[in-house]
């Protein structure tokens, strides 16, 4: 009788599967990962206490905070912090219209379909 190595399982249902694209925003390809679900969750949570407290800045950076989460390198690998700009220099660099487009381009991406999840 062989025994089933219960680590081994949890180990390989906790490892999370990168799913990176090539995008342009900015007029810049950039390579864009999927976020986790509780990291979706956590930046909704956090808009929505920025909105609730009519907080027009934070919300806005939030927004944008989303598009610096989502940058990788080619191979899916963190960007160093340092390498990347902040979601304050992107709102200053950027109208909205720049912005809101970037912003949707990294949500379809970040929150994907099913359909999507369902090629992988």
């Amino acid at each position: 009788m062989s025994t089933y190595d219960l680590s081994a399982l949890k180990s390989a249902l906790l490892k999370s599967k990168t799913a990176i694209i090539t995008a342009e925003i900015f007029g810049t390809t950039v390579y864009l990962r999927r976020m986790t679900a509780g990291q979706l969750i956590d930046h909704e949570e956090a808009l929505r206490d920025a909105q609730v407290a009519d907080d027009a800045r934070k919300a806005s950076e939030l927004s944008v905070q989303l598009i610096v989460d989502c940058l990788v390198q080619p191979d899916g690998n963190d960007i160093p912090v340092e390498d990347k700009p902040t979601a304050a220099e992107l709102l200053q660099a950027h109208d909205n219209v720049a912005l809101l487009n970037a912003i949707d381009t990294v949500k379809k991406h970040a929150v994907g379909k099913l359909e999507d999840a369902e090629k992988n």
